[in-house]
């Protein structure tokens, strides 16, 4: 077996679960390559045991026949190794070392079972569609896709006009401090913080939600993943702000924005005992009322 681990936490509280992780693989003979500025933090803390590991650096350091991806971090540190992965098909396991964990829905006291789990095989692979800025391959570290969701927002204190299209069909004229398309894995951070909807991870829609409009009617509106969406903003100002997850681009506002759904796919790994109803329960902590 042979896998990854990318992490960008530096902090000695998780060192323990670091060690165990590494520890566990060299017991089970995987081959480990670990992203090269973790591992310099890391190596004068390791314990001796553990043996010298290589390294990789960038997307075209990852070989297409790495079995998994190991994220050490919360669900920003699972977006960032997307980067890494991209349309190799390398399943990717979120080990939970931040707060909410949605993505990286593994805690990192199970790492022992984890691994144990995923010698036996006792895993399943979930696919997630990507929502895409079309026409700009050379933003966003060659990279514009977005597992969570893209944005465009008003780079200074003046709203946005923000003219929005389904497949060449006008749907509104958004007047905000911006947009967001999210994915259905998405719908659960920043959309979900705007007051868009849970979306089922297997429902293949897109969710469009305005960020502050000046119009209190206007609400989030959910469209199938396989429309075409077209975006034209206006603005006092020359420039707007485009995300694509946790990257951030600045964008002549005469520039029109096409976004779609990607032509590959997003790998991600579950434990058998995983289930998506537990997760939201627990994560948003529904039922956390003394009446029950």
């Amino acid at each position: 077996m042979k896998v990854l681990i990318y992490g960008n936490t530096f902090k000695l509280n998780c060192k323990e679960y670091i060690e165990t992780l590494l520890i566990k693989l060299q017991e089970n003979n995987v081959s480990v390559k670990i992203f090269e500025p973790y591992y310099n933090f890391w190596k004068s803390y390791l314990d001796p045991k553990i043996k010298e590991m290589d390294t990789f650096q960038t997307y075209d350091d990852v070989e297409s026949d790495t079995d998994f991806l190991f994220s050490l971090g919360g669900d920003g540190t699972f977006l960032e190794s997307v980067v890494y992965v991209r349309e190799k098909k390398i399943p990717i396991i979120g080990i939970n070392m931040g707060r909410l964990g949605f993505l990286a829905s593994i805690k990192q006291e199970e790492i022992p079972y984890s691994i144990d789990q995923i010698i036996k095989d006792n895993y399943f692979i979930e696919e997630k569609s990507l929502v895409c800025f079309q026409g700009l391959d050379n933003l966003f570290n060659n990279f514009p896709y977005a597992l969570n969701d893209i944005s465009v927002q008003k780079k200074d204190t003046s709203m946005i006009t923000i003219h929005t299209y389904l497949n060449d069909e006008f749907l509104n004229s958004y007047w905000a401090d911006g947009l967001i398309i999210s994915t259905s894995t998405g719908s659960t951070a920043y959309s979900l913080s705007v007051g868009g909807p849970i979306v089922l991870p297997n429902s293949k829609d897109f969710v469009i939600c305005p960020i502050a409009p000046h119009n209190l009617s206007v609400r989030p509106v959910i469209v199938p993943e396989d429309y075409i969406i077209k975006l034209k903003l206006e603005s006092r100002s020359d420039t707007f702000l485009a995300t694509a997850d946790n990257r951030t681009e600045i964008l002549n506002i005469d520039k029109e924005i096409i976004v779609k759904t990607s032509d590959f796919k997003i790998r991600l790994l579950h434990l058998d005992n995983f289930n998506f109803y537990n997760t939201i329960r627990s994560k948003l902590m529904w039922g956390i009322d003394k009446r029950n």
